[in-house]
């Protein structure tokens, strides 16, 4: 039914808008936290502010890939008629406009620009980064045809799966601006969010995911089996739930004690390695 490139924008789009909602929710805390070590969360959001639209632009390009006519896809903007595939694309291109406006003005005119106006875009484009999350999980919910993914749990299930991969992005991020000792305190934190998003996502919504399967239609169970112990099983087990949510998981709670940016790095890896084998499985 998809084809591997909707797999690849899935997860792009995921990551990008995840690490971005997380970046700006840092940078939230930061200016309204009484505290002063909360400022250095600010080093760290830097790196969803840049990466995530990047990554949500890049994916961009595999959505195209899979409409088979490249140069036709400027007429989803103008479709008559609002559909799942038009309102993510308006929220993906109001999303990345938004965002670039905003470097810009970090960058170039942060004096110049009324700070009611740059709060209004700030809050704008958190809302169209979270539209952009959730949105990749309607899409591939809202097909009736399809038993298997027509069930409203994977809206939350790639919610969770997003912030988990856009965290990871943070990380490695953090990871490769260790040099600087504020990066290296803000980092700390990342070792408590892998464990509530690890949590969130297997011990409820895709224990909950597989559950509902089960106990619908036919053709929603022979799917599950095939997830669980079918041909699919091998990636579904080892890379999802062994590579993407136990080891992670473990090195969370390890980490918590010590922080080693090196480790903090793997398990970053892992988790995006998770996160794009679960949109394969």
């Amino acid at each position: 039914m998809f084809s591997s490139y909707i797999m690849w924008y899935l997860f792009f789009a995921g990551a990008g808008s995840g690490s971005y909602v997380l970046a700006a929710l840092f940078s939230y805390v930061n200016r309204f936290s009484p505290h002063a070590h909360v400022r250095e969360y600010l080093q760290i959001a830097r790196g969803g502010f840049l990466c995530g639209p990047l990554l949500v632009l890049f994916s961009v390009l595999f959505l195209i890939f899979d409409l088979g006519s490249p140069h036709k896809a400027y007429l989803i903007f103008i479709a008559p008629t609002f559909t799942v595939l038009s309102v993510g694309a308006w929220l993906i291109l109001l999303f990345v406009t938004g965002s670039a406006l905003l470097f810009f003005i970090r960058r170039t005119l942060s004096f110049r620009v009324a700070r009611t106006f740059v709060l209004a875009l700030e809050a704008a484009t958190f809302l169209f980064a979270l539209g952009v999350m959730g949105y990749t999980g309607v899409f591939i919910s809202s097909m009736p045809s399809l038993p298997f993914l027509n069930s409203p749990v994977v809206i939350p299930l790639f919610i969770a799966s997003s912030l988990s991969t856009g965290a990871a992005v943070i990380t490695l991020f953090g990871f490769l601006n260790q040099q600087k000792k504020s990066m290296l305190f803000s980092m700390r934190i990342i070792p408590t969010l892998d464990l509530i998003f690890i949590v969130g996502e297997t011990v409820f919504l895709l224990a909950l995911f597989i559950m509902a399967l089960a106990g619908s239609s036919e053709t929603a169970h022979v799917s599950a089996l095939e997830l669980i112990s079918g041909d699919v099983a091998p990636l579904f087990w080892g890379l999802v739930v062994g590579s993407g949510l136990i080891v992670p998981g473990c090195i969370g709670v390890f980490e918590r004690r010590q922080l080693r940016p090196s480790l903090l790095a793997l398990s970053a890896l892992l988790l995006l390695i998770g996160g794009l084998a679960l949109r394969y499985c």
